[in-house]
């Protein structure tokens, strides 16, 4: 090691030692090379430094083997004609809320981004005000939600939207007292 003009530390490569590629680390260029790899020839068991690439039988293990390009589209229809036929429609309603309020915060964050924050406050109280009323109504959809009702016995629908109605208030006086 030798260290350089400005006290930096310069590494030298040692002439003639070089390392073998099973010794290299991971990267994602690396993991993806073995990814292809491993597709074009399935009974392969791809390695590279740390991290293994296993096929067992020609069928990927884990989350890499769920690319195919058709099978989103297929997990996309079965999730939504499972959330169709199996989510009461209080759920329902709730989680369009929920996507209402997850745009509304999203939409102040790309208008900050975009044009600025010149009046801070307003902007501020404005995302406070959607990401506690996002929060808020997931706590009152994990509430109301029948396969929770183990882990509320003691709390009702109606009681779950009380005291979301009430945090919402509170929460909402905070929002415009802090805009001044």
């Amino acid at each position: 090691m030798r260290t350089g003009a400005g006290g930096a530390s310069q590494f030298r490569p040692v002439a003639g030692k070089r390392r073998a590629p099973a010794q290299l680390p991971l990267t994602r260029r690396r993991a993806g090379r073995a990814l292809a790899r491993a597709r074009r020839a399935p009974e392969a068991v791809a390695r590279a430094g740390s991290g293994h690439l296993s096929l067992a039988g020609g069928t990927m293990s884990g989350a890499a083997g769920s690319g195919a390009g058709g099978s989103v589209g297929s997990v996309v229809r079965r999730f939504l004609a499972e959330y169709g036929s199996g989510t009461p429609s209080r759920l329902k309603v709730l989680d369009a809320y929920l996507l209402y309020v997850l745009l509304t915060g999203a939409l102040q964050f790309g208008y900050c981004l975009g044009v600025g924050t010149f009046p801070f406050n307003s902007f501020l109280s404005g995302f406070i005000s959607a990401v506690g009323s996002f929060i808020l109504g997931v706590c009152l959809r994990i509430q109301i939600n029948p396969q929770n009702k183990g882990e509320f016995q003691g709390i009702s629908p109606e009681r779950a939207f009380a005291d979301f109605l009430f945090a919402n208030t509170i929460l909402h006086l905070v929002v415009i007292n802090f805009v001044g």
